[in-house]
């Protein structure tokens, strides 16, 4: 299945059609019937929200129901992969700063990064630095997003955001793992998780998000059944 998105008008139906022509079905949210089935059921916000958030996606924390539980196991999870994986599969010397550092990132995720200074403030150089931010992103940590412009070359020289990938990890390494923790310190997460779920937000759990106007492609029969939930 692919999905085409982007702003109304812009020719996504057009494309999807030149490109599959007859041979493949398409849904398009343009269709009242369709845009009603990608409806949520409900709307998840409040400490219902903060729950998802500070869970995170990894299946050992969605088994734990116990708050501190989750949190024990994310930083067991992250203390191993940077103090004992890291050494054995990439030939990491310095696990320390890279702990350090992997924290540091954890504070800026969502965040322009500046390599040459979040290095030096654990010790390493730039060279460095970008080499352990790779392996971090090799191990599904954090990902680095490259700024959007029209010249290629732009996108690689200019400055990324690097965020980290799953926000039960990162409320973990930031010392958040309570939902009144959150609450009281909402400017530190809002950014990050936004993004997780592909929503917009002013604040960190008051938005409903903002509908993406979607054209879903499928190699065989899909019904609109298939679209429930998405945004």
């Amino acid at each position: 299945m692919v999905m085409v998105t982007g702003p109304r008008q812009s020719g996504k139906t057009t494309l999807v059609r030149r490109l599959v022509g007859e041979e493949r079905d398409y849904l398009t949210l343009d269709e009242t019937a369709s845009l009603e089935t990608a409806q949520p059921k409900e709307v998840v916000v409040g400490e219902d929200l903060a729950e998802i958030v500070l869970t995170g996606g990894f299946p050992e924390m969605l088994f734990r129901t116990d708050e501190g539980r989750r949190q024990a196991w994310a930083r067991d999870y992250t203390r191993t992969l940077l103090q004992r994986d890291v050494g054995e599969t990439a030939g990491v010397e310095k696990r320390e700063a890279m702990a350090r550092l992997f924290r540091m990132l954890a504070h800026h995720s969502a965040k322009l990064v500046n390599f040459s200074q979040l290095g030096g403030q654990v010790g390493l150089d730039d060279k460095t630095a970008r080499r352990y931010v790779l392996i971090l992103e090799q191990l599904f940590l954090v990902r680095r997003l490259e700024p959007w412009f029209r010249n290629r070359v732009k996108r690689l020289v200019k400055t990324p955001k690097v965020h980290l990938l799953d926000s039960g990890i990162l409320g973990a390494s930031i010392g958040i793992g309570q939902r009144s923790e959150l609450f009281s310190r909402p400017s530190c997460l809002p950014r990050s998780f936004a993004n997780r779920n592909g929503t917009r937000s002013s604040g960190p759990f008051t938005t409903t998000g903002t509908r993406i106007e979607t054209k879903w492609i499928s190699s065989r029969k899909t019904s609109p059944a298939g679209l429930s939930g998405s945004r």
